[in-house]
């Protein structure tokens, strides 16, 4: 085969992919990412660590609408007050959450609602492809009612949110 056939034979690929030539496969060149990016990559590796727990994620979830103090966090968690205090303060120290004090109470509240933002497409993605692989998700509906509840209501509960299939 000559160099005119290999630049003309297009490599089979799916439907939805354009066709390539060999040797515009030959020729393309690895993505290579610039050093300035390193340092965002990581910090954004870290903060994947810090929600990298359900309470924390929980707590994300309860503190999407207004903030909430400690007590009223563990409450609506499940889990001891010392617990919350503990993942409040992994949140704290990458700049998730902030704090304020009202006499002995203290109340969190999210730094940027982008952090909540993009959990819920995270859920959401989680969501499509159980139902791409003819899963149902039950926990989707009653987080879906959670976040309609929560909006109006004011109150800091959330329904169980176990993940069960049906």
């Amino acid at each position: 085969m000559s160099g005119r056939d290999a630049e003309s034979t297009p490599v089979e690929r799916s439907p939805a992919v354009p066709a390539e030539t060999a040797t515009q496969l030959l020729h393309r060149r690895h993505v290579v990412l610039p050093p300035e990016l390193e340092p965002l990559l990581r910090f954004h590796a870290e903060l994947c660590r810090a929600l990298g727990s359900e309470h924390r994620l929980g707590i994300l979830c309860a503190l999407r609408e207004r903030e909430i103090c400690v007590s009223e966090l563990a409450s609506c968690l499940r889990i001891p007050v010392h617990s919350v205090s503990q993942h409040l303060r992994v949140l704290k120290e990458h700049k998730i959450v902030c704090s304020r004090k009202v006499g002995q109470t203290v109340f969190y509240t999210i730094t940027n609602k982008k952090f909540t933002e993009a959990c819920t497409l995270i859920r959401e993605a989680i969501i499509e492809q159980h139902q791409a692989e003819g899963r149902f998700l039950l926990a989707a509906g009653l987080l879906d009612g959670a976040e309609r509840s929560h909006a109006g209501s004011g109150e800091g509960t959330t329904p169980d949110l176990t993940d069960d299939y049906s």
